[in-house]
């Protein structure tokens, strides 16, 4: 099995992530802004065969909270788009919007 190696974009810029048959990475970010607050974390999974990528957001601002979830896969060595990115594909998606829960939307 070899070494999972892609680039993803984190804290503003541009990073290369190396995961082992295994191996677990998790990242996050964020903080107080000027409309509220965002976080997001990120976490990494490398099966020897594909990293599955689970992303968790949370922010709020003048229109109330919004929630996010994703899970996405790339087989290693898969398509990468046009900036280099891998191509992660959709497994499931999930958005709480709670100001539209609020209206009744």
């Amino acid at each position: 099995m070899t070494n999972a190696r892609f680039k993803t974009y984190a804290n503003g810029s541009d990073a290369t992530i190396t995961l082992r048959p295994g191996q677990t990475l998790s990242h996050s970010e964020g903080g107080p802004d000027e409309e509220g607050y965002s976080y997001s974390a990120t976490l990494y999974r490398y099966d020897g065969e594909t990293v599955v990528r689970e992303i968790t957001t949370t922010a709020c601002d003048c229109d109330g909270r919004l929630d996010r979830y994703y899970d996405q896969i790339w087989p290693v060595n898969g398509p990468l788009n046009s900036y280099g990115y891998p191509d992660w594909e959709d497994l499931r998606a999930y958005q709480r919007d709670h100001f539209a829960e609020a209206m009744n939307y």
